[in-house]
């Protein structure tokens, strides 16, 4: 018996709907950015983050919200995004933004991501960005994520073995920024002011972590538009 010979149909088809980076659209993307935020940095980790959910846009473009391999917190989350952002230690600010288009026309792709930055610049700056673009068929998928990293927490884990306390240590990352303070929120609902204790850029705090269940801290800080939370993350 011969050979059976492909489908020269369907394989045109699996070749049509293979979906790929597209790092040259990507970096014209970038000097788009960088001429109407030019002092804002691309996040090495956050880049691939969203060059991840622009693949999943390209399979799905209804499918929009960031997807979260583990489920670190249960029943309560922060968003999709922010829980991803955490799971690489990126500790962001409440200045984050995901813009996400798709389109079948280059020209279209590069207007649409124009009008989508100048629409989320406003008064606290971003520090830095992730873009991703995929390209699946003749339609390019482009996700964009803004953010405002004041701060860094070194060695943080989403989930604590035990109860106790845990001493956490940080640092002030980005200039007009200083007097961290930091509020936690208990299983119980009781919101606690924490001790902070600051040298220059550096802090540091023992949290009180005597009850199983979630903790919400907020660390907020001193800025040129008055007080704002500089980061807020959830124990369990």
């Amino acid at each position: 018996m011969s050979p059976s010979l492909p489908n020269i149909s369907q394989t045109a088809e699996n070749t049509s709907t293979q979906i790929t980076q597209d790092e040259s659209l990507r970096k014209e993307l970038i000097q788009i950015l960088q001429q109407l935020l030019p002092d804002v940095d691309e996040h090495t980790a956050v880049s691939p983050i969203a060059s991840e959910h622009a693949r999943q846009l390209a399979e799905n473009k209804l499918n929009t919200e960031f997807r979260v391999l583990q489920q670190i917190y249960d029943p309560i989350s922060p968003g999709a995004l922010q829980t991803r952002l955490l799971q690489e230690q990126v500790f962001v600010s409440d200045n984050l933004v995901n813009a996400y288009l798709s389109d079948g026309s280059l020209e279209a792709v590069r207007s649409r991501f124009r009008k989508q930055i100048e629409s989320v610049i406003g008064p606290v700056d971003f520090s830095h960005y992730g873009i991703g673009v995929a390209r699946k068929g003749n339609a390019w998928y482009v996700s964009t994520v803004l953010l405002t990293e004041i701060l860094h927490i070194n060695d943080l884990p989403m989930q604590l073995s035990s109860t106790g306390t845990r001493r956490i240590n940080g640092e002030i990352r980005m200039a007009g920024f200083d007097r961290p303070s930091i509020l936690v929120t208990r299983p119980d609902g009781q919101v606690e002011a924490i001790e902070t204790k600051v040298s220059g850029s550096q802090f540091s705090a023992d949290l009180p972590l005597s009850q199983s269940g979630l903790y919400s801290f907020e660390v907020n800080v001193m800025g040129p538009l008055g007080p704002l939370p500089g980061t807020n993350f959830v124990l369990a």
